[in-house]
């Protein structure tokens, strides 16, 4: 016999001897006495934890003894060795054929050992053992190491012979302390995992150990935060009131076998791409990440205009500052939902509660997305100063902000690129001299432009009736501005000057004659002058009620450069040329009316002939002027 079989022999014999006296302390002999002659039996051993066993942690032991059919002899008690390094060892049970019982013990010369467990059949002895072909299950709780490793465990058994294993079943404690979080969701859309604003979104934080497997944590304070600044976000743990992002949150979490927490989080400013991560400050634990998370915007529920522009134009001839009579404009604008983000929608209606027809290009109807905004085009039949658009939400939500906005539609308007020193002209292509349409202008710039000008009409009336003007008590109704507006450098000088020419509808500016001349030609002009003077301003000069227009004078002068009188009209011939000190005069010579139609002398009434037409003046400018008459 060798050394080291010798030294194995001696073992046994030591721990079957100390199981023979803990069996005769507690009142069961030995069945039979282990000598070397003693025929072995070999029984399998082995042992499960149904799960992982962890540093530190309580866990129970379920050790299986399988007598195979091959042997001889029952087994009547066995002996569990312990090893060290584990905490308090007690008995948790034991399943079997007849009646078992264990006792923990403690290991006396028994080396490697931290305690004993014996495990012995009861009374009756003919029921209890564990005959061959059978087994049964001894059962302990004890508390692992608090360092990783494997726990190996040893058995030797006693009873019509010597019962040996080939087996050591081990334990493999792995570390539990959490070394991550996972962060997951069940309620986010996936696979952009989209979070609605105001709605609540279930969240799971799982802690796990190194090897990724779900280990108990707590307690402990966690922090969570959000990728995207959301201050309004509130977080929703247990039974605790809600708790505003600033701009984090702190959670203390109670103690979990499982490490799994649920808690929930309302997310209300809309952000692409946003996160949730959750991080333990005191301790390294890597942190839980959920990203991306995309926060869209809740249903809209106000809407605000942008801007209303006229579209009508392109490169080659810029937009005009205000729409146009029957020319399609766009009214731009947001949505916001209850939290101010930049919402969507699939439609808005467009309205107005002026007279005239609305109307709207369905097809061109823009969807706002994101801070980008949303436009319907549309166009509108009747000049008017102030048109009031109003815009209502889908499915009838009412705006709870301002969604209402006025802006003119002029008469006419057109725009064009002009080249310096090559002339051109800009004409009023809408020109109808009706009631929808009473004034035509035609600009002609011999020298051209630098760059993009306007010609456009506005109606006169609201805009400004001090001292008369925009609202004669004459002629209430006449009257739409009109203003070239332009970049002209130095192109122009007082000798040669740009110039612009109006007319404006008979039955708006009709012939009212005084009789105080004998009729000719220069008395029917000088009475149109009187009538309906001629108003200028620079049209880079805002347009409010209290501008200061001033009175254009004739381009004509007397002999020592005053402007000419009515009574000097008659022996004045047609002038070009602007008055020192004046950016605009107008031709007295040039102010006609065609003869097609009748006019009113205001004592004798409508009288055919003459000069009872459609009237037509000259204005010869500098700067951009802004007229009226």
């Amino acid at each position: 016999m060798s050394t080291t079989t010798r030294h194995r022999a001696a073992a046994r014999r030591a721990v079957a001897a100390l199981a023979t006296v803990s069996l005769a302390a507690i009142g069961l002999a030995a069945v039979t006495a282990p000598t070397d002659a003693a025929t072995l039996q070999s029984v399998r051993f082995s042992v499960s934890t149904g799960g992982p066993a962890y540093t530190s942690t309580p866990i129970r032991a379920d050790f299986t003894i399988a007598n195979p059919a091959a042997n001889s002899r029952s087994l009547a008690a066995f002996t569990i060795v312990v090893p060290p390094g584990v905490g308090r060892v007690s008995g948790a049970g034991v399943s079997g054929p007849g009646n078992w019982r264990e006792s923990v013990v403690p290991c006396g010369s028994v080396t490697s050992c931290s305690s004993l467990v014996l495990v012995y059949a009861s009374l009756p002895l003919s029921s209890s053992l564990l005959r061959p072909g059978r087994s049964m299950t001894a059962s302990i709780s004890f508390t692992t190491p608090s360092a990783p490793r494997s726990i190996a465990f040893q058995l030797v058994g006693i009873g019509g012979g010597v019962f040996t294993t080939p087996d050591t079943p081990t334990i493999n404690v792995i570390a539990g302390d959490a070394a991550n979080f996972v962060l997951t969701s069940s309620s986010l859309v996936s696979p952009a995992n989209v979070a609605v604003a105001g709605e609540a979104q279930s969240f799971t934080l799982q802690a796990q150990n190194v090897e990724n497997v779900n280990v108990p944590y707590g307690p402990a304070t966690v922090r969570v935060a959000l990728g995207a600044d959301d201050t309004k976000a509130s977080l929703l743990y247990g039974a605790n009131p809600p708790v505003l992002f600033a701009p984090t949150v702190d959670v203390a979490l109670p103690y979990s076998a499982t490490g799994s927490y649920g808690f929930s989080i309302v997310f209300r400013t809309a952000a692409a791409p946003s996160s949730v991560k959750v991080t333990n400050p005191s301790k390294p634990v890597v942190p839980g990440l959920l990203s991306p998370v995309t926060v869209a915007a809740a249903a809209p529920v106000r809407i605000t205009f942008d801007t209303v522009g006229d579209i009508s134009t392109g490169a080659l001839d810029p937009a005009l500052p205000n729409p146009a009579r029957n020319q399609p404009f766009a009214s731009t604008f947001f949505l916001f939902d209850a939290f101010d983000n930049y919402a969507t929608a699939t439609n808005v209606a467009l309205t107005t509660t002026a007279g005239g027809v609305l109307g709207v290009d369905g097809s061109k109807y823009v969807a706002p997305t994101g801070v980008a905004p949303g436009s319907i085009t549309a166009t509108y039949d009747t000049v008017t100063p102030s048109l009031p658009l109003a815009l209502t939400l889908p499915g009838g939500v009412a705006p709870n902000d301002v969604a209402s906005f006025s802006t003119p539609v002029d008469g006419a308007g057109v725009s064009a690129i002009f080249v310096p020193n090559s002339p051109g002209t800009l004409t009023d292509l809408n020109c109808l001299l009706a009631t929808t349409d009473p004034v035509c202008t035609n600009v002609a710039l011999d020298q051209g432009a630098n760059g993009a000008v306007q010609l456009v009409q506005q109606p006169c009336a609201g805009i400004d009736t001090v001292n008369g003007v925009c609202g004669k008590a004459d002629n209430a109704n006449a009257p739409v501005i009109t203003y070239v507006k332009g970049d002209f450098g130095n192109l122009y000088n007082p000798g040669a000057p740009a110039s612009v020419r109006i007319t404006c509808i008979r039955t708006l500016c009709p012939h009212i004659s005084d009789d105080a001349f004998t009729y000719n030609a220069w008395e029917e002009s000088a009475e149109d002058y009187l009538t309906y003077p001629i108003f200028a301003l620079p049209s880079d000069v805002p347009l409010t009620p209290s501008s200061a227009w001033s009175t254009v004078l004739p381009c004509q002068t007397t002999s020592n450069g005053s402007p000419a009188t009515i009574t000097e009209w008659n022996r004045l011939d047609s002038a070009t040329t602007i008055p020192a000190g004046q950016q605009f005069c107008v031709d007295v010579a040039t102010i006609t009316r065609n003869t097609d139609g009748t006019g009113t002398n205001g004592r004798t009434g409508f009288l055919p002939g003459p000069h009872y037409g459609d009237l037509s003046f000259s204005v010869y400018f500098l700067t951009d002027p802004r007229l009226h008459i």
